[in-house]
């Protein structure tokens, strides 16, 4: 009972923050608070990680645009399955999908450098997201989710001030695999 009250006086934390500690409970609500375009790229950013790290049982096939309306669709309709995790969402659709050709690829620089700013955030939070699923996995995260997006820019040589920059030697190494080397160090 009193957890309960404690509750009732916690300040309420924004939805699409990209604060750490919000960051474990991403659910289905959280995800239909953001812009469509960010919604978009969580589901990239997370069936990137699953097929290309963590090898699941379960194949992403189609277009993350593909999943984004049908998960849409779904929490309109079945506002109960907005408390469920996003990671359970996007599996549980990725089962019922047809089998196609399997992921695209693990997007890298070219694909990072075409997106815009809440597009980049979105695909880091669906790579966290599906890494935090990863039992195999090490690396912990505990800077906030622009920071990892400011960084990656920077490891592709992209600058705000000029978009046509870059790095294109650089260009050819995955996001996922920039963002695991900005895991935080244990000593």
């Amino acid at each position: 009972m009193i957890f309960l009250l404690v509750l009732l006086f916690l300040p309420p934390v924004e939805a699409g923050s990209s604060d750490p500690a919000r960051a474990a409970g991403h659910d289905g609500e959280w995800w239909l608070s953001l812009p469509q375009e960010q919604r978009t790229q969580v589901v990239a950013g997370y069936a990137t990680y699953y097929a290309w790290k963590l090898r699941g049982p379960v194949q992403f096939s189609g277009s993350a645009a593909a999943y984004q309306t049908r998960l849409e669709s779904r929490l309109k309709s079945a506002p109960a399955d907005r408390r469920l995790p996003i990671s359970d969402l996007l599996e549980d659709d990725a089962r019922k999908t047809p089998p196609g050709t399997g992921w695209r690829g693990a997007f890298s620089g070219e694909y990072w450098h075409e997106l815009g700013a809440t597009e980049r955030l979105g695909f880091i939070q669906g790579l966290l997201e599906c890494q935090r699923k990863d039992a195999a996995s090490t690396a912990k995260f505990s800077k906030a989710e622009d920071w990892y997006v400011s960084e990656i820019s920077k490891s592709y040589g992209l600058r705000a001030d000029d978009p046509a920059a870059g790095d294109e030697g650089a260009f050819g190494t995955a996001i996922v695999d920039v963002l695991l080397r900005l895991a935080d160090r244990t000593s």
